[in-house]
């Protein structure tokens, strides 16, 4: 839990997945929670190395949440690759 002032906010980490559509355990609980909590805010962690692996799971999480941040890791191995 973040706690700022009088803004209080739980950061929940979800397990890694490609897609939300309930192949294994971990894409079952990640669809699960944000299906039934509704979280304010998503905040997506993507692969900047290999972009089009996510952007499945990018379009389901377009559609299911209004608020969407999306991080990019692994850049400078994307820069690498060119």
């Amino acid at each position: 839990m973040l706690v700022h002032s009088n803004l209080i906010m739980d950061i929940i980490d979800l397990p890694g997945t490609y897609s939300l559509t309930a192949n294994s355990v971990e894409e079952q609980i990640a669809r699960d929670y944000l299906v039934k909590e509704k979280p304010d805010v998503v905040v997506a962690i993507l692969n900047a190395a290999s972009l089009e692996r996510n952007l499945y799971l990018l379009a389901e999480l377009i559609e299911l949440s209004p608020r969407l941040v999306i991080g990019l890791n692994m850049v400078d191995v994307a820069e690498q690759q060119g």
